[in-house]
């Protein structure tokens, strides 16, 4: 179960992740932490995280987290347009070692550590989606694409943003002319790939804006893993706006409720029962 010293766990990963000179660096000072840390004390550190992440010095941690799992690239499918690029395995966790943080918070109570990794690693691969261009992007190949993409006058690279092909928006999320209103007319994209918004949640520069998160959270093609990673980082109403959507499965639904129920006491809370379950959908829909 998670303990009292979970707390002190999360302090010491805020103050080690605190003291590293650049936020695109958190991610692998994460990746550090949880492969030389207990896996019990890790998976405590991060479920407490999880209702807790409002708290801007830990707000921090849980963006780390949420990038860590994209760079990971989990249940990626082969892209016929392009996959995302490889990152170093030094920086990122072992699969196996996230299945076994997986189970370990399974044993240990960690709801929603359980299903974050366990979807993302442990779960049936989703179905493979197809990438689909629009009409005016199907005769430039991808080459031109990506070299669109980086280029800074904005003629050239705003017609991308409705190129929904995770490769050619991994490049676009990093060029420098881009806007957060560009951003939001990827995000909102449908339909899309659903690794190319895992390509904009892994960029630090943009996961923090409240606009660009609040549209991952909304849209469909958003895998699950991504959305339970990213809902800590939610506010009440982005939480309350998720809940409603209807194609959300029950099992992320109550991950969700999970979140929004700690955060509300300010601890993990404990499994819900049956009726409070049906409460809480009930104060929900009122």
């Amino acid at each position: 179960m998670i303990g009292r010293s979970d707390a002190q766990t999360l302090a010491g990963l805020c103050r080690k992740l605190g003291t590293l000179p650049e936020p695109e660096m958190h991610a692998r000072g994460l990746a550090r932490f949880l492969r030389e840390t207990d896996a019990a004390t890790a998976v405590g550190a991060l479920e407490l995280l999880s209702v807790t992440a409002q708290r801007p010095e830990r707000a921090t941690v849980q963006h780390a987290f949420v990038r860590l799992l994209c760079l990971m690239r989990p249940q990626m499918p082969a892209l016929p347009g392009g996959p995302l690029p490889p990152i170093d395995a030094t920086d990122v966790l072992p699969p196996d070692l996230a299945c076994h943080l997986a189970d370990v918070a399974v044993v240990e109570g960690a709801r929603h550590i359980a299903y974050v990794l366990g979807v993302a690693f442990s779960g049936a691969p989703e179905t493979a989606a197809k990438v689909i261009l629009p009409g005016q992007l199907e005769d430039i190949p991808l080459g031109e694409r990506k070299a669109r993409a980086r280029r800074p006058d904005p003629d050239r690279f705003k017609p991308l943003l409705v190129d929904p092909t995770p490769s050619v928006v991994d490049l676009l999320m990093d060029n420098a002319r881009l806007t957060e209103d560009d951003v939001l007319r990827t995000t909102t994209l449908r339909p899309t790939h659903p690794f190319a918004l895992v390509a904009v949640a892994s960029k630090w520069r943009w996961l923090g804006r409240p606009r660009v998160l609040a549209s991952l959270l909304l849209n469909p093609r958003t895998p699950t893993w991504l959305v339970g990673a990213m809902a800590p980082l939610a506010t009440e109403a982005m939480l309350a706006d998720t809940l409603r959507c209807a194609h959300f499965g029950p099992e992320l639904r109550e991950v969700l409720l999970h979140v929004q129920r700690g955060r509300r006491i300010g601890a993990v809370p404990r499994p819900l029962r049956v009726v409070e379950r049906a409460d809480a959908a009930r104060d929900e829909k009122g």
